[in-house]
């Protein structure tokens, strides 16, 4: 039996006073519960997985800088100089791609952040994020839809099954008296 009541609440939208000053911004979307729940867990997984894990990297790295530092000024021997001053030079040039490209991105990054938060109102949520919420509704719209429609649809084709088996088994029963 299907709840009719199982629904999810539909979102809400709010106007926000820069719309209403300017009329070129568009109403602000208000999350279902739902949606605010899995924006609290994205946020924990991204704590747990990504920053303690870029933390615990990052302290790794300052760790062998420390001792490349400590080594270069406690060591005497010359192999040991030798193995420094290699082990400084891989560092240095494995260090440097990486930065060179982030730097690109970060510039680039501040561009569009620029250019796109001129022209909008800051919002607590993304526009994509909106978008994929605005998604899982029409998923769940139609979910509710199918699971609604789905029984009144298989009912004329068991029906028909049903009777298509009742002539077949009719017809052998004939077939099978006759001789």
């Amino acid at each position: 039996m299907i709840d009719q009541n199982s629904h999810q609440d539909e979102p809400k939208t709010a106007v926000s006073p820069y719309h209403r000053a300017s009329g070129y911004a568009p109403p602000a979307y208000l999350p279902t519960p739902e949606q605010m729940e899995r924006a609290a867990a994205l946020r924990h997984f991204n704590r747990l997985y990504v920053y303690i894990p870029f933390g615990i990297f990052s302290s790794l790295v300052l760790l062998t800088v420390i001792t490349l530092f400590a080594g270069m000024f406690i060591v005497g021997s010359q192999n040991a100089i030798s193995f420094i001053s290699a082990l400084a030079d891989i560092s240095v040039v494995l260090t440097t791609i990486p930065l060179i490209l982030l730097g690109v991105l970060l510039l680039a990054g501040v561009a569009v952040f620029y250019y796109n938060g001129r022209s909008t109102p800051k919002q607590k949520y993304g526009r994509i994020q909106i978008f994929l919420w605005r998604l899982n509704n029409l998923i769940d719209k139609l979910n509710n839809k199918t699971t609604a429609v789905i029984p009144k649809s298989t009912k004329p084709l068991n029906a028909s099954h049903g009777l298509s088996s009742y002539i077949s088994t009719f017809i052998k029963t004939i077939i099978n008296r006759q001789e």
